[in-house]
């Protein structure tokens, strides 16, 4: 911290509070990676395990709607014996999942999905899941949303 304090010997809180920010926002960075990874993603069961848990009282029909499929589908994936390989939205709503949910209450994460964005044109985040091009704007979304009411 010495080092840091003679960058502005004028000021030295001021560079230590920058340092603090630069240090901060790392930390935000490494937590989203590691939030936004799950160990499950190579197998379909894993994951769609891990939303019901998260999103405990949303049922197998909004789960589906978010998924793009169909509760049956999420049923036989769940009932299989061998890995199910997921499909990349499955992959794209875990992670958004795991971004939000320490924010959110799980209705408040559905919410989240189908409410209007400006930044997405007025859709939805459940209207732009399938377009790979606004992927990363998605996850800013969620980000910033998860910065305002969470941790």
């Amino acid at each position: 911290m010495q080092g840091v304090a003679e960058r502005d010997a004028m000021r030295p809180l001021d560079s230590i509070e920058t340092a603090l920010l630069g240090l901060e926002a790392i930390r935000h960075v490494v937590r989203d990676a590691l939030d936004q990874q799950s160990p499950g993603e190579h197998d379909a069961r894993m994951l769609l395990g891990e939303l019901e848990e998260a999103l405990p009282r949303v049922g197998r029909r909004e789960l589906a709607t978010l998924l793009g499929t169909s509760e049956r589908s999420i049923q036989r994936a769940l009932a299989s014996t061998a890995p199910v390989e997921p499909s990349r939205r499955l992959i794209v709503v875990a992670r958004l999942v795991a971004l939000l949910r320490r924010g959110w209450t799980p209705e408040g994460i559905v919410a989240w999905f189908e409410r209007p964005r400006p930044e997405l044109g007025e859709r939805s985040v459940l209207d732009t899941l399938d377009d790979a091009a606004l992927e990363r704007d998605i996850f800013d979304l969620a980000r910033h949303g998860r910065a305002q009411h969470g941790s």
